[in-house]
């Protein structure tokens, strides 16, 4: 299936902070909570200001912090179609390459 039949997809660069004390925060609520796998990563559909979008929770890398925090949520039954969340994201340093920068995520129901 190639990604024209797919809802847009979040582009995590458009969001900028800097500082886990004033993360960006996007709220959005779930359409679908099994995520779906694609060619580039594993993905939620998502609303967003009523639109829906799919939310890409793991890449072919190796940040998996909000797939992990999603996958916990969803096991514990915290997640269901309807839920409410809130991601709040930010740049800080690698741990192991303090040179680049690593999204670090909190999700919040």
């Amino acid at each position: 299936m190639s990604t024209k039949n797919y809802p847009p997809f979040l582009k995590w660069g458009d969001y900028k902070s800097i500082s886990k004390k004033q993360p960006d925060i996007i709220t959005i609520e779930i359409v679908d909570p099994e995520p779906f796998q694609t060619q580039y990563d594993w993905n939620v559909l998502v609303k967003m200001d009523g639109i829906e979008t799919n939310i890409p929770l793991r890449a072919k890398s190796a940040n998996k912090k909000l797939y992990r925090q999603y996958m916990r949520l969803l096991r514990e039954g915290k997640i269901k179609n309807g839920t409410k969340l809130t991601i709040e994201t930010w740049l800080g340093k690698s741990s192991k390459h303090p040179d680049f920068d690593l999204r670090d995520f909190i999700v919040v129901v």
